[in-house]
């Protein structure tokens, strides 16, 4: 469902860019490049939204603290999210790069490294990421 809704949101931002151009009193506002590229940059901020908000459901709560054994809700709601970032990576490695300089909660970084088999992608920013002078950006 998310897929359809982030794939409508880019194909209605396409359109409505293209059905009302921005005009200033003296003539058009930016250039169709500008345009473009705040276009791509909304639908990234909008899918890096997406991302962070599935990575937080793969947070425990204290019912799942307490839980014990292999197959809990938890771990399949886990399963089910790794799954569709390692489509989502793979189809787009900007994505990562910007999901992971956004950072996220290191209590996460075991179970992402563990079922998202499309994160070697990562080692090709890792020197840029571990560059940042906040070491929080660095462990996430």
């Amino acid at each position: 469902m998310l897929q359809a809704f982030l794939a409508a949101s880019r194909t209605h931002l396409y359109h409505h860019t293209l059905e009302h151009p921005m005009f200033e009193k003296s003539g058009l506002l930016e250039s169709e490049k500008d345009r473009d590229d705040l276009r791509a940059a909304l639908v990234a901020a909008q899918e890096s939204a997406a991302v962070q908000i599935l990575l937080e459901c793969c947070l425990p709560n204290e019912k799942d603290k307490k839980s014990k054994g292999l197959l809990t809700n938890l771990r399949e709601i886990q399963s089910l999210i790794c799954s569709h970032l390692h489509q989502v990576f793979i189809s787009e490695p900007s994505l990562a790069k910007l999901v992971h300089f956004q950072t996220y909660s290191s209590e996460l970084l075991p179970v992402v490294v563990s079922s998202v088999p499309s994160l070697h992608i990562c080692l090709d920013f890792l020197p840029e990421l571990l560059s940042q002078a906040d070491l929080d950006k660095q462990v996430t």
